[in-house]
């Protein structure tokens, strides 16, 4: 509920027993239905083409940072009885209710940045670019972290990175307004999103080298132990043997003697299963390289057009 985000809905409060309603015709709550950054990107783009700029902030803080549970708040704590004093029982708790909350990813700040800017909410635009860099840069260095302790299959693969589109529509509406300061705001963020773009392509290049390197010695490594093993289990033919007999074992034997029947072992095919959420997906550091590297190549380009729209304007207004 978007009037009351912070506040379980009507449904889980608890219903007071009067005599027209008796216990046993009070339902129980219903079934809360999971909520994944797919609902939120959803949510976002539909506020924003409905022009509710207002909610549309709302819904992006109290979605992405919600508040703890009621089950897991102390009920007696001080900051229930100041808000129950000065805005009276907002939460009674007798339903189990977890706020719905999910974890942004580059579509989300792509929607928020685009239709702030399209609704001429410079400002907020401005400020929720910084937000998302400073974000990018969290994810990269956590990401980094992995990459150094972990190994290769054990790496979650990163929800965030910046893109053209986060810069686009806040250049197309400085230019349609001609605010020449908020078109050196974003050249100078490009520039600043290009270079971190050039040392991660250099660090995840050594991390592929790297791993490229580890894996190469592993199949050698395995060629030799089978070699090896294969050798060792090979037996040696003694000079005494009589060459009838070597000559008789190669030969099959007969398909009735129960002893040459092979046992195949028997692997039963697993169920299938509905998946409870969204699939986990591993870092692979090629398709992480090939992102980055289009980024790059964007963003050089997006580039070249803020500067030439921020010298035509700058020659305007001389």
């Amino acid at each position: 509920d978007l009037a009351f985000p912070d506040r379980p809905p009507l449904e889980f409060w608890d219903r007071p027993v009067t005599d027209n309603a008796p216990e046993a015709d009070i339902r129980a709550p219903p079934v809360q239905q999971p909520f994944s950054t797919s609902a939120l990107n959803t949510t976002l783009d539909f506020l924003g083409r409905r022009g509710k700029i207002s909610k549309l902030i709302q819904a992006f803080e109290v979605l992405t940072t919600p508040l703890p549970s009621a089950t897991i708040a102390s009920p007696d704590s001080a900051y229930a009885d100041d808000a129950d004093e000065d805005f009276g029982i907002n939460d009674p708790g007798v339903a189990p209710y977890t706020f719905p909350s999910a974890e942004p990813n580059t579509t989300s700040f792509q929607l928020l940045i685009k239709w702030l800017a399209r609704h001429n909410r410079g400002s907020l635009a401005r400020h929720y670019v910084v937000h998302v860099m400073e974000q990018d840069r969290l994810t990269d260095r956590h990401l980094r972290g992995e990459c150094m302790l972990k190994r290769k299959g054990e790496i979650l693969a990163p929800h965030l990175g910046i893109t053209q589109y986060m810069f686009l529509p806040i250049l197309g509406e400085a230019n349609r307004r001609g605010d020449v300061e908020m078109l050196r705001f974003v050249l100078r963020k490009i520039r600043r999103a290009l270079r971190r773009k050039r040392f991660d392509i250099g660090f995840y290049g050594d991390i592929q080298r790297q791993w490229d390197a580890e894996a190469r010695q592993a199949a050698e490594d395995a060629v030799e132990a089978a070699i090896s093993s294969r050798t060792e289990s090979t037996p040696l033919l003694s000079p005494s043997a009589p060459t009838a007999s070597a000559s008789s074992s190669r030969l099959p034997s007969s398909p009735s003697s129960p002893s040459t029947l092979v046992q195949v072992p028997y692997e039963p095919v697993p169920e299938p299963s509905t998946p409870e959420g969204p699939p986990i997906k591993l870092f692979n550091v090629d398709l992480h390289l090939s992102i980055l590297k289009r980024d790059l190549y964007h963003l050089e380009e997006l580039e070249r057009r803020a500067m030439d729209t921020l010298g035509r304007k700058v020659q305007r207004l001389k």
